[in-house]
């Protein structure tokens, strides 16, 4: 009786055992279950909010790029708005900044004088090259009166001293020819042509004298074989005038201490200059479509500061270019 009792304690608790490690499986199982639905949450989850993020960067780019393209777009229109021409896209001088209806003089700053030899006085845009006096801007029908401020550097005045110096004369006593190059050449922008010359002895107005126009006594100088020279003006003391046009329309000054020059362009070339500046480009043709007026420099370094005009709104090439372009 005892055997039996003790063999059904025995497979009682085998089977105890066996109901225990059944939980401790079924328990393991849903912590499993649980941490891959955990897992998969967290990359549902993940996925979700990388999605949210992208379209929200994707929607944040489109309307940054859409705002700049349109701050652009309206950039773009308020230059054209902005622009100094008309319906047409012809230059409209009266949209010019500082345009003055009323106006009848004008002055002129260079910022940046050419000083080199034989370059153009009013300087040079890196964008719009050689600057000058835009015709597009001038009066028909008008002389035009200029008088140009300049200053002559320190070097230039040791360098004229030490020239006149260098003079030569004659046994007569009468000086050969100026070896000093201070000098203003007035001409036309398109060709650098100098208004006054051989084949137009008037192309200047001036009060003082001209190869072609001197005072009685005055004469161009001696050579070495005793003829007149072929440049300039001397008094007839032997001494070279203060200021001078020579043979090839350049003003040739006879001081270093000069500073101001004044002069008058006929009327007929203001036209002419006019004319061509409005002229329609053709094409090959350079000659054509622009002109105006600069200075070419002498090879002693002369810096142009202000030129004066007796005619109102005229202005620089460089700024009605970039007036036309909306960027003034």
């Amino acid at each position: 009786m005892k055997k039996f009792f003790a063999a059904a304690l025995a497979l009682t608790m085998t089977a105890a055992m066996f109901t225990a490690c059944g939980d401790d499986s079924s328990s393991s199982s849903k912590a499993a279950d649980s941490s891959s639905a955990a897992a998969s949450s967290a990359a549902d989850s993940a996925a979700s909010s990388a999605a949210d993020s992208t379209a929200d960067s994707a929607a944040d780019s489109t309307a940054d790029s859409g705002a700049d393209s349109a701050a652009d777009d309206s950039s773009s229109a308020g230059n054209a708005a902005n622009a100094a021409v008309d319906e047409n896209g012809k230059f409209d001088i009266t949209k010019m900044p500082g345009y003055d209806a009323s106006a009848t003089e004008t002055t002129l700053t260079v910022a940046e004088p050419g000083t080199d030899p034989w370059v153009n006085g009013l300087g040079s845009d890196p964008d719009w090259g050689d600057i000058y006096i835009d015709g597009r801007t001038l009066t028909k029908d008008q002389d035009l009166t200029i008088t140009v401020e300049f200053e002559v550097t320190a070097d230039a005045k040791e360098e004229f001293e030490a020239g006149i110096r260098r003079l030569e004369t004659l046994e007569d006593g009468k000086i050969k020819k100026g070896t000093t190059q201070i000098l203003i050449g007035p001409a036309r922008a398109n060709g650098w042509a100098k208004f006054l010359g051989v084949d137009d002895q008037e192309g200047l107005i001036v009060d003082f004298p001209t190869y072609y126009n001197m005072p009685e006594g005055d004469t161009h100088g001696i050579n070495k074989k005793g003829e007149e020279g072929p440049e300039d003006v001397f008094k007839a003391d032997g001494t070279l005038e203060d200021v001078f046009v020579k043979n090839d329309g350049f003003i040739k000054f006879g001081s270093p201490e000069a500073t101001t020059l004044t002069f008058t362009i006929p009327k007929d070339k203001i036209n002419a200059i006019v004319d061509n500046a409005n002229a329609e480009a053709v094409d090959g043709d350079t000659t054509v479509g622009w002109d105006g007026i600069l200075f070419q420099m002498g090879d002693c370094p002369t810096a142009i500061k202000t030129v004066k005009l007796n005619m109102g709104n005229v202005y620089f090439s460089s700024d009605v270019n970039k007036a036309m372009a909306g960027e003034a």
